[in-house]
């Protein structure tokens, strides 16, 4: 049994030793790796052209050409720009703009049963999961729905929404 056993170590011994002369061997090795361009015959190598095209890649284009991908919000369902107030708009909604709760912000919903809202005060930089009927600032969370939470504070009621200008549509 000792026999097999020191034979078995003996080989395991000789195998690591190849490996590790293979190993010396790659690591001092040296190996070019400049693009070339070669001649038929093999003798002659040139470096290659720097403006030569690639096979089989898309001509660039120009970051003017995908407006139409930045323009869309990432997390919408729809996908659908944002439709944004004319000034005219703004100016004569201004003054129901003051009476919303500046301070609160609408970062994110969960939809569903339990539907809850994110939401961040000037108190808290990270914001507060809130479930309807919770209080933040005063404020009580009425209602979750799509990309909008309604909140009420002495029987005014409010709507914050997840990106600006959504409440225009």
């Amino acid at each position: 049994m000792n026999f097999w056993r020191s034979k078995r170590i003996a080989i395991l011994a000789a195998v690591i030793a190849i490996l590790a002369y293979a190993n010396l061997k790659v690591i001092n090795s040296t190996v070019e790796i400049s693009p070339i361009k070669a001649v038929e015959n093999g003798a002659n190598l040139a470096p290659a052209p720097t403006d030569a095209k690639l096979p089989g890649l898309p001509e660039p284009r120009q970051l003017s050409e995908f407006k139409q991908t930045v323009t869309r919000p990432i997390f919408a369902t729809d996908r659908r720009p944002v439709e944004r107030k004319p000034k005219a708009e703004i100016s004569s909604t201004l003054a129901a703009a003051e009476a919303v709760p500046k301070q609160l912000q609408l970062i994110g919903v969960i939809k569903g049963e339990k539907a809850r809202a994110l939401i961040r005060s000037n108190t808290s930089a990270q914001g507060t999961w809130m479930s309807i009927g919770e209080d933040i600032d005063g404020w009580r969370l009425r209602e979750v729905a799509g990309n909008a939470a309604t909140i009420e504070t002495h029987g005014h009621k409010y709507q914050l929404f997840l990106y600006p200008g959504a409440g225009a549509n």
